[in-house]
């Protein structure tokens, strides 16, 4: 009798055990190929602490989920909300390596949607950086859920085998401390619009899409959680309201327990909640990692806490990671500079102030614009004759700051446009 009761205690124990299943997730989001901190770039030191004031670079990003990792005594679940590639000199050589998607799989990214800067360079070339990643080693699921190829075109062949092989897929299902995620990916309609060398593959409909996700990951895949990767965004109208497509999108979908937002860079130091359905962005660049601290209770996700973490010099970097970033950069020093007499690790210039650019007020308080205006003229000038010359003010993608000694690098100058 008394061993019966023992295991009557110890079922009881059990089945209430699974009524609540803590979960840790850390996004990320608009990465833009930032593997090294900034700026400038000669401040960044991964490997030593509380020495700069850089922001992000991927082995502090690696070190971050580790001390997460390390305080939880638990795996995270690890995403990205897509525009993962392009804007600095690491994108030159994806084609050929791959190599970002590689090391984000040996960061621990569980899931990465594809955003709209990933078609930069073309849809076939964007096949042959998922395909060079592939063949080379390991990349995290790749997540699209609102994309069309067109049978009489052979150009977006490639990325559709990839949709075959299920390398890309429109969903994912990951078992995760005893909770069964449902992710799917999704991009807007406004990053639609600035991705046109999807051609001749075509966005569709992102509410159909997000539906039939919904529908099929609750229903047929009877998961606990439903997770949308959404590269569409959020942002405040004038009357400090949050607006947005991400929040058109759960006005309209049911179902969805998680918005990991992208696209607009916003930092959302608090979360959104909008009709049950809770959306988080993390701005930009690695400056921040997003953190989800939550539980399913009875099949209702909770979310306990939901912040920003800052990627600062008081985080040490991860050895193997940053190794690896050392060694992709000596590869593009070694082909990319070959003929162009440039030393990536050596001052190209060096200013005693900074470099600014608003975007919100472009004239009134950029000095940035003006110079990026006259290099252009002065550039042009060289073979012809040209009365004026404007540069576009929505290509400015970053600004020059003075660090601890003004110089800057090739790197530096390169994001600028």
């Amino acid at each position: 009798m008394k061993k019966s009761f023992v295991l009557l205690i110890c079922c009881f124990c059990l089945v209430n055990s699974g009524l609540s299943q803590d979960l840790t997730i850390l996004h990320t989001n608009d990465m833009h190929s930032r593997l090294l901190g900034y700026a400038p770039t000669a401040d960044y030191t991964p490997m030593q602490i509380n020495d700069d004031k850089t922001r992000g670079g991927f082995s502090r990003i690696a070190g971050c989920f580790d001390q997460v990792k390390q305080e939880t005594g638990k795996d995270p679940l690890i995403l990205d909300g897509g525009d993962f590639l392009m804007g600095t000199l690491f994108h030159t050589k994806e084609i050929e390596e791959g190599f970002q998607l590689r090391l984000m799989k040996k960061m621990g990214y569980d899931a990465v949607c594809i955003g709209n800067h990933e078609f930069d360079m073309g849809i076939e070339s964007l096949a042959s950086i998922i395909r060079s990643g592939k063949s080379k080693g390991t990349i995290p699921p790749l997540l699209l859920a609102n994309i069309q190829f067109n049978a009489d075109e052979p150009e977006d062949d490639g990325l559709q085998k990839l949709y075959q092989e299920e390398v890309i897929s429109p969903h994912t299902i990951i078992m995760q401390n005893g909770v069964k995620i449902g992710l799917f990916g999704i991009i807007g309609e406004e990053a639609g619009t600035v991705a046109p060398y999807v051609k001749p593959a075509a966005f569709t409909n992102r509410y159909n899409a997000a539906l039939d996700m919904v529908r099929y990951l609750k229903n047929e895949a009877e998961v606990d959680l439903v997770i949308c990767l959404s590269h569409s965004g959020v942002s405040k109208d004038k009357k400090g309201n949050w607006v947005g497509e991400d929040v058109d999108l759960v006005k309209q979908i049911n179902g969805i327990d998680l918005i990991i937002s992208g696209h607009t860079h916003t930092q959302l130091f608090e979360p959104i909640t909008v009709n049950q359905t809770t959306i988080v962005q993390s701005g930009s660049e690695g400056a921040f990692v997003g953190r989800i601290d939550g539980s399913l209770n009875n099949g209702q996700f909770v979310i306990k806490k939901a912040s920003l973490i800052p990627i600062t010099d008081d985080i040490k970097g991860d050895a193997e990671i940053q190794q690896d970033i050392e060694g992709y950069q000596k590869l593009i020093e070694q082909t990319v500079f070959k003929n162009l007499n440039l030393e990536p690790g050596k001052a190209l210039v060096e200013t005693d102030f900074d470099l600014r650019f608003n975007e919100e007020t472009y004239r009134i308080e950029s000095n940035l614009g003006p110079l990026v205006a006259d290099a252009l003229h002065w550039h042009i000038n060289q073979t012809i004759d040209n009365d004026l010359t404007l540069a576009v003010a929505g290509l400015i993608r970053d600004e020059i700051r003075v660090g601890a000694t003004g110089h800057q690098l090739v790197n530096d100058l390169f994001r600028i446009v």
